[in-house]
């Protein structure tokens, strides 16, 4: 074995093959596994929020502005003013809303796949088996 392809235990510190699951002396599971898996829920996390908090803020902040861009005459008929609506306050942050929930998720969703992926490799396929 060459030296390039021995790593150390994170555990008991002893020498250990970098492709092995388990270390041969004490047992344990390789210690950044388990930190791949913890950064691969806090994007999943971060990509939930993201989506619960967004998404109600985008409906309602669309909402409000189309109320404000709509006005009642003395006769009560209610009429729409899409320029209004355009210069709404709450649309143009309903837009920022979105875009930065937009830019939140694809900002995690590559780097979450890429730890996926590692996380095969390192387990030989048993990850996927495990996250179902």
């Amino acid at each position: 074995m060459n030296e390039s392809e021995t790593g150390t235990c994170a555990f008991c510190c002893k020498p250990m093959p970098t492709d092995a699951i388990k270390c041969s002396s004490c047992q344990n599971w390789r210690r950044d596994i388990f930190l791949l898996i913890r950064d691969y829920r806090r994007m999943a996390t971060t990509q939930l929020v993201c989506l619960a908090i967004g998404l109600p803020a985008v409906l309602r902040l669309s909402f409000v502005a189309g109320k404000d861009a709509t006005r009642i005459d003395f006769s009560g008929h209610r009429e729409f003013s899409f320029d209004d609506f355009v210069r709404s306050p709450s649309l143009w942050l309903a837009v920022v809303v979105a875009l930065l929930g937009v830019v939140v998720y694809r900002a995690t969703q590559i780097p979450a796949a890429r730890i996926g992926n590692r996380i095969q490799q390192l387990t030989g396929g048993l990850w996927q088996r495990w996250k179902v």
